[in-house]
């Protein structure tokens, strides 16, 4: 029993807020070519434009605390990552030198960041200090990996093992982490910006992947 939630010319990336009442999306206002952040009650209604700049506004996230929101925008020349007030506001730049996507630990101490290197880089929010690399991907890479910040370390995606797909889990702590296989797919992963998530408890894992793709060649007479 699907219902409708938004009607606005195209919509991407719905993420639930912290509290569970409200989604945030990036879709295009109509008559525009370039996406802005909306926010919409969960039950559904009038949405409301967060960010009405020129710039290509989309893959966002919500802070832990959901009084604001990440999102990814050119609005510099370059991609980078913003941080948005949920109520409205001034955006402030996050990231320089390059930003696809972000996303806060759960207790919002740390804030990890990708950049098209590809890298994931840690932050933290409550103590001045320099920011620790995470993990580089391997060249290629499509925007910045597509990963999910866990309790006790970083979920993502390989692709790049011969002949598997799967989604391996990169511990945090200790002198030299080493990622382990967490599930193997059984097809490619489908071709999104974000192809799996992890349950709030980590119990279940949700993904997709292309099972099946064809083509033909079909003929037709021609009489001119």
């Amino acid at each position: 029993n699907p219902r409708r939630v938004t009607s606005l010319p195209i919509t991407s990336g719905p993420r639930w807020s912290p509290d569970g009442r409200s989604l945030a999306f990036a879709a295009l206002a109509p008559g525009l070519v370039r996406p802005d952040i909306w926010i919409v009650d969960a039950n559904g209604g009038t949405p409301r434009q967060l960010t009405r700049d020129p710039s290509y506004d989309t893959i966002l996230s919500w802070a832990a605390d959901g009084k604001s929101l990440y999102a990814m925008t050119d609005r510099t020349g370059m991609w980078e990552v913003w941080n948005i007030p949920s109520d409205g506001g001034p955006a402030t730049p996050v990231t320089e030198g390059g930003g696809l996507r972000a996303q806060e630990s759960r207790d919002g101490a740390f804030l990890y960041y990708a950049n098209d290197v590809p890298q994931v880089w840690r932050r933290s929010l409550r103590v001045r200090s320099p920011d620790q690399l995470i993990t580089t991907f391997p060249t290629g890479t499509h925007w910045g990996g597509d990963w999910v910040v866990g309790l006790d370390g970083l979920y993502y995606l390989d692709q790049q093992r011969p002949g598997t797909v799967g989604i391996d889990f990169l511990p945090f702590g200790g002198t030299s982490p080493r990622p382990v296989r967490a599930f193997l797919l059984t097809a490619q992963a489908a071709r999104n910006v974000r192809a799996f998530a992890i349950a709030p408890d980590e119990s279940w894992l949700v993904w997709s992947q292309d099972d099946y793709r064809n083509t033909d060649i079909m003929m037709i007479a021609h009489r001119p």
